[in-house]
């Protein structure tokens, strides 16, 4: 069940990644019939063909109402996206948070302050004990 858990967003991601990409290919391939419709009216102006040209310019303007509904699908995708990447780095951020506290508690599981107030008495004492041996080491 974890397992499926972490794979989840991943692939999300992934799928979103992949669905954004092709959009972005569909897009291209929109702006492309839409400067072939241009072109074609400008062709038919030429020849005189207003009917055909006007045609044209109508093909245009309903790719062009596509490619409006592309791009929003688009922008929707990359929000949710960044959505999820964000989430899913706040999700692993607070598992690593979670491991360091029981690590943490896991080292001073052996610990208390009374463990340390007593350590440190002894220190001091060694310490105190060495400077002692020092000295009487050192006097002529």
């Amino acid at each position: 069940g974890n397992a499926k858990n972490k794979e989840s967003p991943t692939k999300a991601i992934v799928r979103l990644r992949e669905h954004i990409n092709l959009l972005s290919k569909k897009q291209s391939h929109l702006r492309t019939q839409i400067t072939n419709q241009e072109n074609e009216a400008r062709i038919f102006l030429t020849k005189g063909n207003k009917v055909m040209a006007k045609n044209a310019l109508k093909k245009k303007k309903t790719i062009e109402q596509l490619l409006s509904k592309v791009e929003g699908t688009m922008e929707s995708m990359e929000q949710q996206l960044f959505s999820i990447e964000s989430a899913n780095l706040n999700l692993e951020t607070m598992r690593a948070m979670q491991e360091g506290a029981k690590a943490m508690k896991t080292i001073h599981s052996g610990l208390d302050i009374d463990k340390v107030d007593e350590t440190m008495d002894e220190i001091r004492e060694q310490v105190e004990l060495g400077d002692e041996i020092s000295d009487a080491i050192s006097r002529p």
